[in-house]
């Protein structure tokens, strides 16, 4: 007897209530995080999570066989970073970790070495004719609060930061072979926009004043199969390395650390 998904009763549940885009910073650095789940700069649990269940049957050798999880990619949109000198000093550091040379890969598998290409290594419950698993995701982004102007010499503190991104998440099944059916998914996306104003704190540094916001985070509505996004096409059917975290740390550490087109500190 072969084991029989039922591709027609697969769903996915989502619970996104109080992920919302919010601001953390010490002085030194500036995360952006979705506020459910924030317990620290480097302290992040799930802000949401998504239900996959399908039916299977089969003998339970074989359907333990299987793996049934979660498989996202991340496209990024925008990384930026404004820094600047303030009214006295209106000078500008541009920086743009968004586009190559830092960036080397976009959109990525969005997973971890320990467990890819799944968004966790957690196995499924295989129960009463049916498999489940869950995923979790809190997507941050960090950036120091104040860099030093190459021409100028001089602390430039961070006036905006603008993080957009797009992902792909698909509740999936992997046969032993190693072949994936995608069995439903979602799409959703982020966008953390910030500008923010400084001021002197009481032991001499820098404190936020005031941030303004234009940020959200909006989930579309689970759909059946394979997901259709054509910038992702090439990488459904074996996901792999790079990660999309990693290619974004690497890009980001390149920017800053680089000159144009990433980097650009800008006399006015």
């Amino acid at each position: 007897m072969a084991v029989t998904i039922d591709a027609a009763s697969a769903k996915i549940t989502q619970t996104t209530g109080g992920a919302r885009p919010n601001l953390f910073s010490d002085g030194r650095i500036v995360v952006c995080h979705l506020t459910k789940g924030f317990l620290g700069p480097n302290n992040l649990s799930p802000a949401f999570n998504a239900l996959g269940e399908v039916g299977v049957t089969g003998p339970d050798v074989e359907v333990r066989a299987f793996t049934f999880g979660f498989i996202q990619f991340q496209k990024l949109r925008n990384v930026s970073l404004t820094y600047s000198g303030g009214q006295v000093m209106p000078e500008r550091i541009f920086v743009n970790a968004s586009s190559p040379p830092a960036l080397r890969q976009n959109p990525a598998l969005d997973s971890r070495n320990a467990f890819t290409p799944f968004t966790s290594a957690d196995p499924a419950i295989l129960r009463a004719g049916k498999a489940t698993n869950v995923m979790g995701d809190h997507p941050a982004a960090k950036a120091l609060a104040a860099l030093t102007h190459r021409n100028s010499g001089r602390v430039d503190m961070l006036l905006s930061i603008r993080d957009s991104r797009e992902f792909f998440t698909a509740f999936v099944a992997r046969n032993p072979a190693g072949v994936i059916q995608y069995l439903a998914h979602f799409r959703w996306e982020l966008v953390y926009d910030f500008t923010l104003e400084w001021e002197l704190s009481d032991l001499g540094g820098m404190r936020l004043k005031l941030v303004l916001s234009n940020s959200s985070i909006n989930f579309d509505p689970p759909v059946a199969g394979t997901p259709r996004a054509p910038e992702i096409q090439g990488l459904l059917p074996s996901p792999r390395p790079p990660h999309a975290n990693d290619l974004m740390d690497d890009a980001v550490k390149a920017a800053v650390l680089g000159g144009p087109p990433n980097r650009q500190d800008i006399d006015f």
